[in-house]
């Protein structure tokens, strides 16, 4: 079972967010990373942000060592307004977000230049 089956099987074991949008990462450790910290690696298409502003995305990052993940329900025009400090990736329709595993980042956005927060949207 690859990372998206297993998050997609918690997030309906758990009742989270089922008919929103979902985005997965595994967990990279520091020799798997670009940038030599832990972080997870989410995507997702800006034209699908812009469709459904009012909606919400769920990024579903792998706990290490668990079968849990972390959960984040992040509304669609927090991403878009923030679009200009993300790093985008295929010609710009992409959004590239590299989530902090690591203190004292933890759950802050990396790649670009902003280090946005999205310890807020944790769902808990």
């Amino acid at each position: 079972m690859n990372i998206r089956q297993r998050a997609l099987a918690w997030r309906r074991k758990k009742g989270r967010a089922v008919g929103e949008d979902v985005a997965t990462s595994k967990w990279y450790s520091e020799s798997e990373s670009w940038s030599g910290r832990p972080v997870w690696f989410f995507t997702y298409a800006v034209a699908a942000a812009e469709r459904d502003r009012a909606g919400f995305l769920n990024l579903l990052g792998e706990v290490p060592g668990e079968l849990d993940f972390h959960h984040f329900r992040v509304p669609k025009a927090f991403l878009l307004s923030h679009a200009p400090h993300f790093d985008l990736m295929a010609n710009d329709s992409r959004f590239a977000l590299y989530l902090s595993a690591d203190a004292p980042d933890l759950f802050r956005e990396t790649r670009g230049d902003g280090l946005v927060d999205f310890s807020p949207f944790k769902v808990d």
